[in-house]
C-alpha cells in the first residue's frame, strides 16, 4: 500500500477504497473531459444538476457513487436549525 500525507502529520496508508474511489472519479472526468458528458458505459449514472432537483453525486467509501436529489438542502438542513436555535460560530 502506498502513503499519502497531511499537513504536518504521519502518513497515512491509501487503502484499495481510496484507490477505487480515485479511479471513479478520474472515469468520470475523463468521460467529461472527452464528450461533455460525465455519464459512460460501467459508471452509474450522475444526473444533471437543476435547481428544481439539487441532484448531485456523493462518492462513498463502501458503495461507490450514489445519485442524491435534494442533496444541499438535506445537507444544509442541520445548519438551519441550528441556526434557527440561535447558534453562532464564532
Amino acid at each position: 500500500m502506498g502513503k499519502r500525507t497531511t499537513r504536518g502529520g504521519a502518513p497515512i496508508a491509501i487503502s484499495d477504497a481510496d484507490r477505487k474511489v480515485a479511479k471513479q472519479m478520474s472515469a468520470y472526468w475523463a468521460q467529461f473531459a472527452k464528450t461533455g458528458d460525465p455519464n459512460g458505459s460501467g459508471l452509474p449514472r450522475w444526473p444533471a444538476y437543476t435547481p428544481q432537483n439539487d441532484a448531485a453525486l456523493e462518492f462513498m467509501m463502501n458503495d461507490g457513487p450514489v445519485a442524491r436529489e435534494q442533496y444541499k438542502a438535506a445537507k444544509m438542513a442541520l445548519w438551519d436549525a441550528l441556526y434557527d436555535a440561535g447558534f453562532r460560530p464564532c
